[in-house]
């Protein structure tokens, strides 16, 4: 609680999951789970003259480095942000699969993985600050209240 992530040009990366490489090399990755708490954060990215691939948070249920693959299924992040202040306007990045190029293709995106976050997004904005942009609302567990 009260933790300062700072200096960096991506705050937080969390996933279900991840698949770096296709067939032959690896399979597709399954049935994973994460549980993130950010409880009284504060992310201080690098400005980095406002680059692209500057985010307090880059948050998904499963990750591909390829954008032709499938992750696999059943994959999850499940997230909790309660008194997080973040850095203002970044280039954050929120999926259920998220690729090279963003968020995956329903085709490429395999079954049931998914980024839930505990709230709604009423909740998040009353209880985190400066974290722009937001996470979607699809993203929330306790939708628009």
């Amino acid at each position: 609680m009260s933790d300062r992530i700072e200096g960096f040009t991506t705050g937080v990366v969390a996933t279900g999951d991840r698949r770096f490489f296709g067939a032959p090399t690896a399979g597709p990755v399954t049935d994973n789970s994460v549980d993130l708490e950010l409880l009284g954060t504060t992310i201080s990215t690098s400005a980095c003259g406002a680059g692209a691939f500057v985010a307090d948070l880059q948050l998904a249920g499963a990750l591909v480095s390829d954008g032709a693959i499938v992750p696999g299924d059943g994959n999850t992040l499940r997230a909790v942000l309660r008194g997080v202040t973040g850095s203002g306007s970044r280039s954050n990045d929120y999926a259920d699969v998220l690729g090279p190029a963003g968020s995956q293709p329903p085709s490429l995106q395999g079954a049931g993985n998914r980024l839930s976050i505990v709230g709604s997004p009423q909740a998040f904005a009353r209880t985190n600050h400066a974290i722009a942009p937001a996470p979607g609302a699809a993203f929330f567990t306790g939708g628009a209240r």
